[in-house]
């Protein structure tokens, strides 16, 4: 009898424990058990960054590798845009075959994980550590898992400010004490905004200036070292409004924008806040502020012909008329007259 209140005990103890771990981990991290989509286990996932699987560590008992005793573990994750309301709603919605998400700076994100036993074993704990949050999703938590079971949860919202590379693995342990360890990465870029207006004006005309439509506008970028590509990273062109606007997921130490105007226009000048002016069509900038947009104005105008120089005309000289003598004087020997 005592044995057997022991082993009720231990039971109901156990089930509060994992009642108390799923609301703890609810209000920490957010729990759904089949709230998730279930991805098919034997895709591979593409990652940009370590998406290796670990060999299966043996248990304690030093026995054969895991996968030889029937433990296997699929570990996909994502990441997501956080939105008010559950994380469920987000998760479901999630692509899990893009591991990247590109945000603007200060956007919230989550992350959402999915594990499926496709093993043979019962797994019986779980450890979970992902980069991205620089701390355990999960730490030898025990939450029973038989052959085809799944469990997915996902994490509360994450500031984003930088670029971010969410390194996870998922350790599992099963009935026979042997783990196994599984990896995923996700990868968040912040975005950096260049924008603005093209003007059919000088810049001192006053406003409403007009603006220009049709100019190509080029965006390059390159690393400290390197050498600005001959290719442009962007192109676009701006629009009846003059309007232009670059969305530029990938980062680099240095920026440029070249303006090329349509037909019958020149550059005449350009103008930014945070960028040097290269020349009347090029901007620049060195490791620009991504939490704010980089505003630029390029002028353009119609150029003045060059009036055509009138030539003076050139004055031809009158010949010299040699006189003709008179008929009957032929001319002959001419001697001087000696008067006496």
């Amino acid at each position: 009898m005592t044995k057997r209140k022991i082993l009720l005990s231990f039971s109901i103890t156990g089930a509060l424990l994992l009642i108390l771990f799923l609301a703890l981990m609810s209000s920490s991290f957010g729990v759904s058990v089949q709230a998730q989509p279930a991805p098919d286990p034997n895709q591979t996932l593409p990652s940009p960054g370590d998406d290796g699987f670990s060999q299966p560590q043996a248990g304690a008992a030093n026995v054969a590798p895991a996968a030889a005793q029937g433990l296997d573990f699929k570990f996909t994750k994502a990441v997501t845009f956080w939105h008010d309301g559950q994380g469920t709603d987000d998760c479901n919605a999630v692509n899990w075959n893009n591991p990247v998400l590109v945000v603007d700076y200060g956007d919230l994100v989550r992350y959402c994980y999915y594990g499926k036993n496709i093993g043979t074993t019962t797994i019986l704990t779980h450890t979970v550590f992902d980069e991205g949050l620089d701390a355990y999703a999960m730490k030898d938590s025990h939450f029973e898992m038989p052959p085809d079971g799944d469990l997915g949860f996902y994490t509360r919202q994450i500031t984003i400010t930088e670029e971010t590379v969410g390194n996870a693995w998922w350790q599992v342990t099963d009935e026979n004490m042997n783990q196994l360890t599984k990896y995923r990465s996700t990868l968040v870029k912040v975005a950096i905004r260049f924008r603005g207006y093209a003007f059919d004006a000088m810049p001192g005309d006053p406003a409403p200036k007009p603006k220009l439509e049709n100019v190509e506008l080029q965006l390059f970028g390159w690393d400290e070292g390197d050498q600005m590509g001959a290719s442009p990273l962007m192109t676009t062109t701006s629009d009846s409004n003059g309007f232009w606007n670059f969305y530029m997921p990938d980062t680099y130490d240095y920026y440029r924008i070249m303006a090329t105007p349509p037909d019958g226009y020149v550059n005449v000048d350009a103008w930014a806040e945070n960028a040097a002016k290269i020349d009347a069509g090029t901007l620049e900038w060195h490791q620009p502020d991504r939490s704010i947009t980089q505003n630029a104005q390029f002028y353009f105008g119609v150029p003045t012909p060059t009036p055509t120089p009138t030539l003076t005309p050139t004055i031809t000289p009158t010949p010299t008329v040699t006189p003709t003598p008179p008929p009957g004087m032929e001319p002959g020997v001419w001697l001087p007259m000696v008067m006496r």
